[in-house]
């Protein structure tokens, strides 16, 4: 069973299992000075929404499926491409884009296979006028 869809890329079990998903609003709010009283606060909306994922795979113990997944994503980052998000649950998170993304080799084998990777991916919620520009 899927963890996690993002776009194209499933975390699960078997391909990039992830141990860690953490979650981030920051808010708009401005303040205006007022006279011979505290500021006042003024909400502007939200501002940006952060998912990160971070997680450890095993390839030799996955075939390798999950080394091609983390260099999808790489690619998925440097395009700048919205991905919809959605729990394996079918709780559906709208579109996301890759905002960064990392990863460590370790143990490596004497071909450069690493016995184990650690990853994280920050992704960001992409706004209605993602992509385009919306004037009205």
């Amino acid at each position: 069973m899927n963890l996690m869809g993002l776009g194209p890329f499933r975390f699960s079990m078997n391909t990039v299992p992830f141990n860690e998903l953490s979650r981030n609003l920051d808010v708009r709010a401005e303040s205006q000075m007022v006279i011979m009283s505290r500021p006042s606060i003024h909400y502007l909306g939200p501002g940006d929404e952060e998912i990160t994922i971070d997680g450890t795979l095993y390839p030799h113990f996955i075939s390798g499926k999950g080394l091609m997944q983390i260099e999808g994503m790489y690619a998925a980052a440097a395009a700048g491409t919205p991905l919809m998000m959605a729990s394996g649950g079918g709780r559906i998170f709208g579109r996301w884009v890759i905002r960064n993304i990392s990863s460590v080799d370790k143990h490596l084998l004497r071909d450069g296979t690493p016995m184990r990777l650690d990853f994280s991916m920050t992704v960001v919620r992409a706004g209605a006028a993602f992509g385009g520009l919306r004037l009205f």
